[in-house]
């Protein structure tokens, strides 16, 4: 019985996928594999029910005779505990370093570590990178490229190999990127615009080579600091900040059971939105106009500058069905939106939201609630085990947002190898010294903070 319920859980699965494939190119078979997989999912409950009442095989246990015998009692077996929410998010995160790695005997014996630093990546990066159990999407090297291309930063491969007179093996690699402005100073990061970055390397030993090699390089080219950005406590002794977290939601099998796990109050606020008169597309180049508007207007109300548009249509350009759009039109209206990007981290399937935003006028119809809802179940009914929301600060109005989704933390690290300065930067909109800025941003019209914005926002790691 046992194999049967697996197998259909396995059709159901699949069923999910051909779903969230179905709806995505709007073909009438969706309703169908709907009704397909409701019926699996009956047939699944079926069959759990029955284990459930079937009665444990009596376990023979020899007993006292003759005034010491006692009446038997049915056998009595204890439950399996179910792993909690966090647990099973814990389990989801990938290790720091891959299995032990099988090295000849000649790269043994050598134990000598050599780092590189070069504009190019070396022989075996994006190889290297996409078998780590820790890699994103970020460090390899059309993402890289996407973001020197469009915005024209310096940018420098960090190698370290352990060589031999026989053979080097690469066995660690750092990318980062230099920002220099007057504004907000000389800085390399790994990696700025988004949350992951930092080494990636086979063991502890290679990763604080090949910091250290990043550190002396970023020193010798005059930077004031280099961030390093992961989320595990990288082995480096340098000053770090604690304060920013990523939020991850571990997802069901299907949109009905995620529907099911929210709380009354979260079901109520996404169908305040659904009554009104709304659409939802996900799509890629042909919805960038319509994201631009959404998200270039909602920056300018924050006091923040804008990428350029030709950054996001880099990036849907390099990596096709790994980046897409999701605009969320009201009235006609396109009133919400995200920017989405899917990657495997070690065996873990994970949808992530680096960029979204809501346009002022509709926050009062939940337009946000109907998008994330309709970002959430697409991700659950095609097969995605997490969905992150992206960067907060502890107890911030977002994390809160996050959290109610249910939504858990995972700390991130942001490390500091400083050279010009004894204190950790602090480039943010609660930063005294740009407050001003923000406040002269948000009085700025809309075409003339789309066109002045990207020149400045290039330099916010």
């Amino acid at each position: 019985m046992t194999e049967q319920i697996q197998a259909l859980t396995d059709e159901s699965k699949k069923l999910s996928r051909l779903i969230g494939e179905a709806k995505k190119q709007g073909l009438d078979t969706a309703d169908e594999l709907i009704a397909r997989k409701k019926a699996v999912q009956a047939s699944i409950a079926e069959l759990e029910a029955k284990m459930a009442s079937v009665q444990p095989d009596q376990v023979s246990v020899k007993q006292p005779t003759g005034s010491e015998a006692a009446p038997s009692a049915p056998a009595v077996t204890k439950a399996k505990r179910q792993p909690s929410e966090l647990e099973r998010l814990q389990a989801l995160i990938p290790p720091v370093y891959p299995q032990p790695v099988e090295l000849t005997e000649a790269a043994q014996s050598s134990g000598r570590y050599r780092c590189d630093v070069s504009q190019t990546p070396p022989a075996g990066w994006d190889d290297f990178v996409r078998q780590h159990p820790r890699a994103t999407l970020y460090h390899e090297s059309v993402w890289l490229k996407t973001v020197v291309d469009t915005m024209g930063h310096e940018i420098a491969y960090v190698a370290c190999y352990l060589e031999s007179a026989a053979e080097e093996q690469l066995q660690a690699v750092l990318p980062m990127i230099r920002q220099k402005s007057r504004l907000f100073g000389d800085i390399w990061t790994s990696i700025p615009l988004v949350n992951y970055g930092g080494a990636l390397a086979l063991d502890k030993n290679a990763e604080k080579h090949v910091l250290k090699a990043a550190a002396d390089f970023a020193r010798s080219s005059g930077a004031r600091h280099l961030e390093v950005r992961g989320y595990h406590k990288q082995p480096t002794g340098w000053p770090e900040r604690t304060d920013k977290v990523n939020m991850w939601l571990p997802l069901p099998a299907d949109s009905e059971t995620l529907w099911k796990g929210f709380s009354s109050k979260v079901r109520s606020q996404i169908r305040k939105g659904q009554q009104n008169e709304y659409e939802s597309r996900i799509g890629g180049m042909e919805l960038l106009d319509d994201y631009y508007r959404v998200f270039s207007e909602n920056m300018r109300d924050l006091g923040t500058p804008v990428y350029g548009k030709s950054f996001f249509a880099g990036i849907l350009t390099n990596f096709g069905s790994s980046a897409r759009l999701i605009v969320i039109y009201c009235k006609g209206e396109p009133a919400s939106c995200g920017f989405l990007v899917a990657q495997e981290t070690g065996a873990v399937k994970l949808l992530e939201i680096p960029w979204a935003s809501t346009r002022q006028a509709f926050n009062s119809l939940n337009m946000n609630m109907v998008m994330y809802w309709e970002i959430l179940s697409h991700a659950a009914d095609t097969g995605f085990d997490v969905f992150d929301f992206g960067r907060s600060s502890k107890d911030a109005g977002t994390y809160r947002f996050k959290k109610q989704w249910g939504a858990m933390p995972v700390q991130l690290y942001w490390h500091y190898a400083l050279f010009q300065a004894d204190e950790l930067p602090a480039i943010n909109n609660n930063n005294p010294k740009f407050k001003l800025l923000v406040a002269i941003w948000q009085r700025l019209p809309l075409w003339f903070a789309n066109r002045l914005g990207p020149a400045i926002v290039k330099y916010i790691p």
